[in-house]
């Protein structure tokens, strides 16, 4: 059996410097979390595991991270 993938770590509101970086680590993981939904979609459908399936797109971390502990919507 495949392992099931793992969710990208979302950065900490310390972790960006707010200077207007073309790569933004909060675009770094928005681009991560599609990719980690795009795995665990392919991982369902290998293994039949459907306990969480996410929907991508926009607002999609907010679905994944605490509420109470994310300070950036």
């Amino acid at each position: 059996m495949p392992a099931k993938p793992v969710p990208p770590e979302k950065p900490l509101p310390a972790d960006c410097c707010d200077s207007g970086c073309d790569r933004c680590v909060h675009e770094i993981y928005a681009e991560e979390l599609a990719h980690y939904e795009q795995q665990l979609a392919a991982w369902q459908a290998a293994t039949g595991d459907t306990a969480f399936t996410p929907k991508a797109g926009p607002g999609t971390e907010s679905r994944l991270a605490d509420d109470a502990a994310d300070p950036i919507k």
